[in-house]
């Protein structure tokens, strides 16, 4: 939330781009889906609707799909676009 406040601040979307790309890696460590965090920021942008003005939104929606594209570039890095067969994933690790 503050990131994004700060992208409507200064009308750059910069702030929550980078925001993005920095946490990424770790909630790839968490195995948290980039699905499940692409889901939380359309959250975030539909209750930033109804507490910011029209002018505002515009940065907002604009920091708002960055992040999602970041996000999703690391979804399709990790794997996350289909779900892993749980037999066939535990055959290639050896176990």
């Amino acid at each position: 939330m503050d990131r994004l406040a700060l992208c409507v601040a200064g009308n750059d979307p910069h702030w929550l781009k980078e925001f993005a790309d920095q946490a990424a890696p770790v909630f790839r460590r968490r195995d948290v889906a980039m699905d499940d965090v692409c889901q939380v920021l359309e959250g975030l942008r539909a209750a930033s609707r109804g507490v910011l003005s029209a002018e505002e939104l515009v940065p907002a929606d604009l920091a708002l799909d960055e992040a999602v594209k970041v996000y999703r570039w690391y979804r399709r890095l990790s794997g996350d676009a289909r779900k892993k067969n749980p037999i066939l994933d535990k055959l290639y690790k050896g176990i």
